[in-house]
């Protein structure tokens, strides 16, 4: 049992890993073709709908973790009746919530397109690709989550990676030949649909071949009741996304879309740089968790945990400060209506990342210990620097005075969530918190006043690009590492420790 557990453990991070690989360049590649075909103003109504539809995944209210957690026992009891129940529950509760989704995107496509007028695209095909881009979120809920919910559950996230990686690949193939015809972009968009209904069907036919006694269409058995503090849960999430999602709706809707593609340009680096700090999170609150349900001490482990994610997320970040320009001026050399060199969007953009990034040790311990309820207020709070400071700041500065916003609410975040976390379960300082992120700021900013005019005009292609990055990493990791260790070496050293005896077992295992 416990061979196949670790097989089905290895082989879940193994299809994630190559999920997130595909997801990564498919999301590089795929914008510069839209913006080559279609251009800025265009790329940047797709960026900004999607933005839009984000939201409306938040009607789900933490539906799927209450299911899955549901699941747990009749699975392992194989009760079938039981399990039968759930799943019937969650397929009508999903059906439900697409077509409330379906609803809401039939009004997004009917006020959107008036909301700001674009000149390269007319009403009519505006309302039809807000539609085609909304139907997509609709029809994964309606066709998709409940399978998700049953294999989640089962512990086979593999079975749901493998066909995502499929879909993704597909539709890459579909796009890159529809963008070659250069058809009109509402039909480009229909290729994901197409995509998510295969994607479904790989789900459909596995589950009815590996779970043959299971049916989604029993009768009302099972009702699963929410957590109590499911909604302050969703509102924490809420306030984390929408530091994502949120500026490109304001600067599409005061700069216009063009602008909004710029600064789309910008987050999609970033993002994909995101991606990569956050499979530190992976696993590390149910570890937590476990902890504090025995009633161990978690400071210890908090600090060398918290100060791991500091010295890495500074590394990535002065990296991507130093490169980010030359990247970006390489991305979009196929299109010139808008200027995309802004060297203030490249180091208030990592500034914020990497503050963003931040959190995951601070948010790992208000999941592993539920402390939700405590942080209501802090979270509305948040929630109101980033929408009436961000529209404040963009209409008075642009998008320069939203970022700091960003900035400003991040730093928010992390510290009055730092102190809800003291004052409940750690018991600790929030001094290293604060300094953490100062050095933060300082190593990025000096990385790119270093490195920003120098490397700008030394990158001609993209093996430059790549040779002048790896020279970049090193450099920081040394830079960056070492400041890290002086300004803590109590921590390096409990580090240092810990691995020299884990090795030490590992040689003397039989």
């Amino acid at each position: 049992m416990r061979m196949r557990s670790k097989n089905r453990l290895l082989s879940n991070m193994v299809s994630y890993a190559v999920l997130q690989i595909v997801n990564m360049l498919v999301g590089l590649f795929l914008p510069r073709l839209y913006l080559s075909v279609y251009g800025s103003e265009i790329n940047g109504i797709i960026s900004t709908v999607n933005s839009f539809t984000t939201y409306f995944a938040y009607l789900e209210a933490g539906l799927g973790l209450t299911l899955i957690h549901s699941l747990f026992k009749p699975l392992a009891d194989e009760d079938v009746e039981t399990t039968n129940g759930i799943l019937s529950f969650s397929k009508r509760q999903y059906q439900k919530i697409s077509y409330i989704y379906f609803v809401l995107v039939v009004a997004l496509s009917l006020v959107f397109p008036f909301l700001k007028t674009a000149n390269d695209i007319g009403k009519i095909e505006f309302i039809s690709l807000v539609f085609v881009i909304g139907l997509y979120g609709a029809l994964d809920f309606y066709s998709m989550a409940k399978y998700r919910v049953l294999l989640t559950a089962d512990r086979k996230e593999y079975v749901i990676s493998n066909a995502m990686t499929v879909a993704q690949l597909l539709r890459f193939v579909m796009v890159w030949a529809l963008l070659r015809l250069h058809i009109s972009v509402v039909f480009v968009k229909i290729v994901p649909i197409v995509t998510l209904l295969v994607r479904s069907l790989i789900l459909k036919l596995y589950v009815a071949k590996r779970y043959p006694g299971y049916s989604f269409s029993v009768g009302e058995t099972t009702v699963v009741s929410a957590s109590k503090d499911r909604w302050d849960a969703l509102l924490l999430q809420i306030s984390i996304s929408t530091s994502v999602s949120l500026p490109t709706i304001i600067v599409s809707q005061v700069l216009g879309y063009k602008e909004a593609n710029v600064f789309a340009v910008y987050s999609l680096v970033i993002s994909a740089m995101i991606s990569i700090v956050s499979a530190l999170s992976s696993g590390v609150s149910p570890m937590l968790g476990r902890s504090i349900a025995q009633g161990k001490d978690i400071n210890v482990l908090y600090n060398r945990y918290d100060w791991i994610v500091s010295a890495v997320v500074t590394v990535v970040f002065s990296v991507t400060t130093a490169m980010i320009v030359p990247f970006v001026i390489l991305y979009t050399n196929v299109v010139d209506d808008v200027n995309y060199v802004v060297p203030s969007y490249a180091l208030l953009f990592c500034v914020w990342a990497a503050l963003y990034s931040y959190r995951i040790p601070v948010t790992a311990v208000i999941n592993a210990a539920g402390i939700y309820r405590q942080n209501r207020v802090h979270n509305l709070l948040n929630l109101a620097i980033q929408v009436i400071g961000g529209i404040a700041a963009s209409l008075i500065f642009g998008v320069s005075g939203l970022l700091i916003v960003m900035i400003v609410a991040a730093i928010h975040r992390n510290v009055v969530l730092s102190v809800v976390n003291s004052k409940e379960l750690l018991h600790n300082s929030i001094a290293k918190c604060i300094l953490r992120q100062i050095l933060m700021i300082l190593l990025i900013v000096g990385s790119f006043v270093l490195a920003y005019a120098p490397l700008k005009n030394a990158v001609s292609n993209v093996w430059d690009w790549i040779a002048y990055a790896i020279l970049v990493f090193v450099s920081e990791a040394i830079v960056c590492g070492t400041v890290f260790a002086v300004t803590d070496w109590k921590t390096v050293r409990e580090l240092a420790a810990l691995l020299k005896s884990k090795l030490k077992k590992e040689k003397t295992r039989p």
